[in-house]
C-alpha cells in the first residue's frame, strides 16, 4: 500500500506501460515519506507477482540495494565508498536473472563519498540497457550536480493528513491512538507505519512530542535554556523541527496566518536542510526557530 505520492506512482506506472521510462531516477524529499517504498512498489511491476516478497525483503538479484547500512563491499559503515560502487557496477553488467529489467536501488545517495559519486557518474553516462538506478536523496544539492543532470529528479513531499488518516483508521481502532499517530508522523507515512505496529516507539515519540509542545508554549528563558540543552543531539533537534512543521501544517490548514504560516514553514524546512549539509550552529539555529515561529 503506498500512503500519498499518487501523482508520482501514476507517472511511474505509466512510463513503464509505454516502455518509456528513463534509465535513472533521483526521488528526493523529507525522511519517511516513502520514497524507497514507492521505488520498490514501482520495481515490481516489472517482476512477477511471486517474486514480489523478495524485492521486499532486498533479496532479489535483479533488484539490487545498497545504503550506508547495507554495503556491497566495505564495511566502514560511515559512508557509501567507491568499492560499493565498483561492486555495484559489477553486478549491473551481469546478465539478469529474469532476462528482464534490473533495478540499481542507492539509498541515501548523499552517503556516497566524492570518490564513489564519480564512479557512479561514469556507468550513468553510458548506462546498460534495461538497467534502471533509483537514487534515494533528501535534497538535491547533496550531489554532484553532474550526476543530478543524468537522472530525472521526482519530488516527493510530506502526506497529507486527510492521506495518512485513510490508512490509520484502517490499521488502528483505537480513537486516542489514530490521533497520537498522526501528531507524531508529521505527514511522514513511515512513521506512522512504524507508529501502529509498535507501541513502545508510538509511546515514546508521544512523549517527546509532549515535552516539545510545553516548551513551544513557554516563555522565551525557557526556550532558550532548551535549545542548550539539546543542541548537540542531533535526532532531538531534527525531531523539535519535525514537531515545528506538525504544527505550522495545522496552522496552515485552518487558514489562520496562512501566509505567515507558509513563511515558517519554508524557514523550518531550510533550517532541516541546514542541518544536515552543514555545521550550522545548531544552538543559534534553535534559538532562531523559536523566534521565528
Amino acid at each position: 500500500m503506498i500512503i500519498g505520492h499518487r501523482r508520482q506512482f501514476e507517472y511511474l506506472k505509466k512510463v513503464q506501460e509505454r516502455g518509456t521510462f528513463a534509465h535513472a531516477y533521483l526521488f528526493f524529499g523529507p525522511e519517511y515519506v516513502g520514497k524507497l517504498h514507492v521505488a520498490s512498489e514501482w520495481a515490481k511491476l516489472f517482476f512477477e507477482p511471486a517474486e514480489w516478497s523478495v524485492i521486499d525483503e532486498k533479496r532479489h538479484p535483479d533488484f539490487i540495494y545498497l545504503s550506508k547500512e547495507k554495503l556491497l563491499a566495505s564495511d566502514n559503515q560511515k559512508e557509501i565508498g567507491i568499492e560499493d560502487i565498483w561492486e555495484l557496477r559489477r553486478l549491473v553488467f551481469l546478465s539478469s536473472n529474469s532476462g528482464g529489467h534490473k533495478f540499481m536501488i542507492i539509498d541515501g545517495a548523499d552517503d556516497m563519498s566524492e570518490e564513489a559519486q564519480n564512479s557512479l557518474l561514469k556507468v550513468l553516462e553510458e548506462p546498460p540497457p534495461k538497467t534502471i538506478f533509483i537514487l534515494i536523496i533528501d535534497s538535491l544539492q547533496e550531489l554532484l550536480p553532474t550526476i543530478v543532470s543524468r537522472t530525472v529528479p521526482m519530488d516527493f513531499s510530506l502526506v497529507a493528513d486527510e492521506e495518512l488518516e485513510e490508512f490509520i483508521k484502517k490499521t488502528v481502532k483505537n480513537p486516542v491512538q489514530e490521533e497520537k499517530i498522526l501528531t507524531i508522523s508529521s505527514g511522514r507515512p513511515g512513521i506512522a507505519v512504524r507508529a501502529a505496529s509498535d507501541k513502545d516507539y508510538l509511546e515514546k515519540e508521544w512523549l517527546a512530542y509532549e515535552s516539545f509542545k510545553k516548551v513551544f508554549n513557554s516563555d522565551a528563558l525557557n526556550q532558550f535554556l532548551y535549545s542548550q540543552k539539546i543542541y548537540q543531539e542531533p535526532e532531538t533537534v531534527e525531531k523539535l523541527i519535525y514537531f515545528f512543521l506538525s504544527e505550522l501544517r495545522k496552522k496552515l490548514a485552518s487558514g489562520k496566518d496562512a501566509e505567515q504560516s507558509l513563511n515558517s514553514l519554508k524557514y523550518a524546512f531550510n533550517s532541516l536542510d541546514l542541518i544536515r549539509r552543514t555545521n550550522v550552529n545548531k544552538r543559534l539555529l534553535i534559538d532562531n526557530l523559536f523566534i521565528n515561529l
